[in-house]
C-alpha cells in the first residue's frame, strides 16, 4: 500500500493536470446518467414488497386507491358554510388532481328510499300507523325513531362543521412529496374559500406528508445559511486559503454526482434513500479531506517542500483514509445484499460512494491543491494547535489503567440505562410536532367517528358482505362499519309484499290527511302535514320497489363497491393510530373476521415491528468484514481491539446515555447510525496507523492525528446540530445520535487509544505482533 500511494504522489506532482482530467472525467459521465436514471422518490418505493403485509395492502390499495382519501374539514356558521360550499364543490370538481367529490350526502334519495333504509322494527310502526292511526303505540314508536334518525344526521352534521371527503387522482404513496396535486388541491380551496369568513383544513396521507416537509424545509432553510457559516469558520481555522478550501467541494460532488449516476444504472431508478447519502459524502469525504489538509499543514511546518510534504500527506495519511474508507464501505455494500429495498439502495449508494470518494481525495484534491500551488505558492501555515489534546493524551500515556478502568466504569453505568430503552414505533411522534393535519384527523374522528386508516374487506355478494359487515359490528375494537349491507337489508322482498298489501289502506290515509291539511280551521295543519308526507313516501317506496346496488347514488356506489364490482366492508377503530403496536392489535382482530381485511396500518406495522430476518446475516456480515479488513491492514489482533476502540467505546456510550436521557430511539435515529460507525472505526484507524508510523511517543501521534479528528467531530456536529431547531423529533433524534456519538468516538480516540497502546506495550515496531 505504502508503495502504490508513494507512486500516486510522485505521478500527482509530475502530472497534476493530467490527474485531475483523468479522475474527475469518469465522474462527470456517471454523474450525466442522472439525467436519464428514472427517479422514483415516492414512499412507495422504500417499502419492501416482499412482505406479505406491504404486498396485501399495496395489491388492494392499487385496485381501490385507499391512500387517495383527502378529508377536508370546514368550520364556520351556518350560513357562510351553505355559501361557501356553492363556491368550493364545483372549483373542486374542476381540478384534475380530483377524482371525486363527495361534499352531502344524497339527501333527496334518502329520503325516497326510506322505508328500505330503516330498521325492521321502525319499518313495522310506519306501516300500522299508516293502516291504523289510532294505534298510539306504533306512533310513539316512529316518533322516537323518527327523532333517534334525525339525532343521528345532526350527530353526522354537527352545526357550524362539514366533512368534505375528496379522492385525489394521484395516489400519495406513489408519487413524490410535493408531486401528488396536494398543494393545488390545497391552494383552490383556500382560494375558493376566500371571503366567506369559513376555515378549511386537511387530513389524510397527502396533506401529513406535505405539512411536515413544508415545516421543516421552512425552519431547514432558516437554519442552513447560518451552519453553513459556522462550517467555514471552523473550515478556515484548519486552511485560511478559501481557494484550496473550495477544491474540497469538487471530489465531493463529483463523488455525489457520480453515486447517483452509477446507482441508478445499476438498480434502474434513484429513489429518495439515496438523498441520505448525501450527508454519509459530506460527512465522511470532509473526514478524509481533513485529514489529508492537517497532515500537509503539519508536513509543510516542517520545512518540507510542498511536492514532499504531499507525498508524506499521501503515504501517511493515506493508508489510513483508504483502510478506513474499504471498512466502511465493505459494510455498506454487505448491506446491500439484503433483500429490503432501504437497506439495499443506502448500502449500494454508501459503499459507491465511500469508494469514489475515497479515490478522487487521494486524486482529484492533490492534483487541485498542486496547480494552485503551482500558480500561486504559499507560505507554509504553522502546526495546528488545539488546547487541551495534548494533556489529555499525554495523562492517557502516563495514567493507562486508571484511564481503561474509567472507561469501562463509564460504559459500564451507561449501558446501565438501557432498561429504560424506548423503540418509538408511533410515526405520528415522529413527525413534526406542529402538524395541522393530524390535529384535524383527531377532530374528525370525534366528530364523525371515521378516519384514514379503516379496515377494509372485499366480498363478492351481498350476502357475504351482510355476514361480514355483521362480525365486524360485533367486534368491540370497531365502532363503525360501513357497507352496502346497511342501506340493503335482508328483508327488503318481505317489505314490499307489506307495502303491497297494505296500499289500499295507505292511499285512503293519504287522501284523507290531504282534505285535512286543505281545511281552513279545524285541525293542525303541521301534523295533516306530516302525516301526508310519511303516507307520501311510503307509497312512493311501494310504486319504484326495492332499491338494488345499481340505484345507489353514484357517489354512494363509488363509496361502497370496487371498480370490479366487490362490495367493500369499512371497519373504523375507536381512534386513529399511526403507532406500530396498535397497527399488530388491530390486524389480529381484524384478520380473525377477515384475513384478507387490509389497512395503511398493515404498511405501517411492516415498517416499525416488521420481522427482518436479514438483519442478523447482514450484521454478521459487516462485522466479519469490518474485522477482516481490519486484521489485513494492521496484522495484529492486539492492534485490532486499539483500532476499534473508538467505535465501540462510542456508540456504547451514545445508547447508554440517549437512554438515561430518556430519548425515544426511532427509525430516522437509526439512518445515522452507520455514519457514527464509519467515523468510529475511520479515527480509531487513523490514530493507530499515526502511532505506528510515528517515530515518538504513542501520545504525541495521538495528538497529530486527533487534530484532523477534532475539526472533523466538530465540523459535522455543527453541521447536524440544526437539526435539533427543526421542531421534528426525527431530526432531532438523528442530531442527538451524532452530538453524543461523535465526541465520545472523539474522546476515546485521543484518550483511550493512547492507554491502550501503553497497557498493551504497543509500539511502533510491534506492527505484526
Amino acid at each position: 500500500m505504502q508503495r502504490l500511494l508513494d507512486r500516486l504522489a510522485r505521478t500527482i506532482s509530475r502530472h497534476p493536470g493530467k490527474v485531475v482530467l483523468l479522475s474527475a472525467g469518469p465522474c462527470l459521465l456517471m454523474a450525466l446518467a442522472v439525467i436519464w436514471v428514472p427517479r422514483d422518490l415516492a414512499f412507495l418505493s422504500i417499502m419492501n414488497h416482499e412482505y406479505p403485509l406491504v404486498a396485501q395492502y399495496f395489491e388492494v390499495n392499487t385496485q381501490l386507491k385507499l391512500a387517495c382519501q383527502l378529508p377536508l374539514l370546514l368550520e364556520g356558521s351556518e350560513e357562510a358554510l351553505e355559501a361557501a360550499l356553492d363556491d368550493l364543490v364545483p372549483a373542486l370538481q374542476q381540478l384534475p388532481q380530483i377524482d371525486r367529490v363527495m361534499a352531502e350526502p344524497p339527501t333527496e334519495w334518502l329520503t325516497r328510499q326510506a322505508p328500505w333504509l330503516v330498521e325492521r322494527e321502525l319499518f313495522d310502526a310506519w306501516v300500522r300507523l299508516a293502516t291504523a292511526p289510532e294505534d298510539k303505540q306504533s306512533a310513539q314508536r316512529l316518533q322516537d325513531g323518527l327523532t333517534a334518525i334525525e339525532e343521528e344526521y345532526a350527530r353526522q352534521r354537527p352545526e357550524g362543521v362539514r366533512l368534505i371527503l375528496l379522492q385525489m387522482a394521484r395516489d400519495p404513496l406513489t408519487e413524490p412529496v410535493g408531486h401528488n396535486g396536494f398543494s393545488e388541491i390545497e391552494a383552490a380551496t383556500q382560494q375558493a374559500l376566500e371571503g366567506h369568513d369559513v376555515a378549511g383544513s386537511f387530513a389524510g396521507l397527502a396533506a401529513i406528508s406535505e405539512q411536515d416537509q413544508a415545516k421543516v424545509l421552512k425552519r431547514i432553510q432558516l437554519l442552513t445559511p447560518i451552519t453553513l457559516v459556522a462550517v467555514l469558520l471552523l473550515l478556515l481555522f484548519v486552511e485560511r486559503r478559501p481557494t484550496r478550501l473550495a477544491a474540497v467541494a469538487a471530489p465531493m460532488l463529483l463523488a455525489l454526482g457520480g453515486t447517483l449516476g452509477l446507482v441508478g444504472l445499476i438498480a434502474g431508478k434513484i429513489t429518495v434513500i439515496e438523498a441520505f447519502f448525501g450527508m454519509l459524502v459530506f460527512g465522511l469525504g470532509v473526514d478524509f479531506a481533513l485529514h489529508l489538509i492537517v497532515r500537509l499543514r503539519e508536513e509543510r511546518a516542517q520545512g518540507h517542500s510542498f511536492d514532499e510534504a504531499l507525498r508524506l500527506t499521501i503515504t501517511g495519511a493515506g493508508s489510513g483514509i483508504v483502510a478506513g474508507a474499504l471498512t466502511t464501505a465493505g459494510a455498506f455494500f454487505v448491506a446491500s445484499l439484503a433483500s429490503d429495498p432501504v437497506a439495499f439502495h443506502l448500502g449500494l449508494s454508501g459503499g459507491i460512494g465511500l469508494l469514489l470518494c475515497l479515490v478522487l481525495m487521494l486524486t482529484l484534491l492533490p492534483g487541485l491543491w498542486t496547480l494552485l500551488d503551482r500558480r500561486t505558492p504559499a507560505v507554509p501555515p504553522g502546526t495546528m494547535s488545539l488546547p487541551l489534546l495534548r494533556p489529555l493524551a499525554r495523562f492517557s500515556s502516563r495514567n493507562p489503567w486508571l484511564v481503561i478502568i474509567a472507561a469501562v466504569g463509564l460504559v459500564a453505568g451507561a449501558l446501565a440505562g438501557s432498561g429504560r430503552f424506548h423503540f418509538q414505533d408511533d410515526l405520528g411522534k415522529v413527525f413534526s410536532r406542529d402538524v395541522p393535519a393530524l390535529e384535524v384527523q383527531d377532530r374528525i374522528q370525534d366528530l364523525f367517528g371515521i378516519n384514514n386508516s379503516p379496515w377494509v374487506s372485499t366480498a363478492p355478494t351481498l350476502e357475504q358482505t351482510r355476514a361480514l359487515a355483521a362480525e365486524f359490528e360485533a367486534e368491540p375494537a370497531f365502532v363503525r362499519v360501513e357497507s352496502a349491507a346497511t342501506l340493503l337489508h335482508t328483508d327488503l322482498d318481505e317489505r314490499a309484499a307489506i307495502l303491497a298489501d297494505a296500499a289500499p289502506a295507505i292511499e285512503s290515509r293519504r287522501q284523507l290527511f290531504a282534505a285535512l291539511q286543505a281545511m281552513p280551521m279545524g285541525f293542525n295543519a303541521g301534523a295533516a302535514r306530516a302525516g301526508l308526507e310519511l303516507l307520501t313516501t311510503l307509497q312512493g317506496a311501494a310504486a319504484t320497489g326495492p332499491p338494488t346496488v345499481d340505484d345507489l347514488p353514484e357517489v354512494v356506489r363509488a363509496q361502497l363497491l370496487a371498480p370490479d364490482g366487490r362490495f367493500l366492508v369499512y371497519a373504523y377503530a375507536a381512534r386513529p393510530t399511526m403507532s406500530g403496536q396498535d397497527a399488530r392489535e388491530q390486524r389480529l382482530t381484524a384478520h380473525a373476521i377477515d384475513p384478507g381485511a387490509t389497512s395503511l396500518l398493515m404498511a405501517i406495522e411492516a415498517m416499525l415491528r416488521g420481522e427482518r430476518p436479514w438483519m442478523r446475516w447482514v450484521l454478521a456480515g459487516i462485522l466479519l468484514v469490518v474485522i477482516t479488513v481490519l486484521a489485513v491492514d494492521l496484522r495484529s489482533p492486539r492492534w485490532l481491539i486499539v483500532a476499534l476502540a473508538p467505535v465501540l467505546f462510542g456508540t456504547s456510550m451514545t445508547f447508554g446515555l440517549l437512554c438515561w436521557m430518556g430519548m425515544d430511539f426511532n427509525v430516522m435515529g437509526a439512518v445515522v447510525v452507520p455514519l457514527i460507525i464509519g467515523l468510529g472505526v475511520d479515527d480509531g484507524i487513523h490514530v493507530v496507523h499515526r502511532i505506528r508510523e510515528y517515530p515518538g511517543p504513542a501520545h504525541e501521534a495521538a495528538v497529530s492525528v486527533g487534530r484532523a479528528i477534532v475539526m472533523t467531530t466538530l465540523t459535522t456536529c455543527v453541521g447536524t446540530a440544526a437539526f435539533l431547531f427543526t421542531d421534528h423529533p426525527g431530526l432531532e433524534s438523528m442530531a442527538m445520535v451524532l452530538l453524543i456519538g461523535l465526541p465520545m468516538c472523539l474522546l476515546a480516540s485521543v484518550c483511550l487509544i493512547p492507554a491502550l497502546v501503553h497497557a498493551l506495550r504497543l509500539s511502533a515496531d510491534s506492527q505484526g505482533r
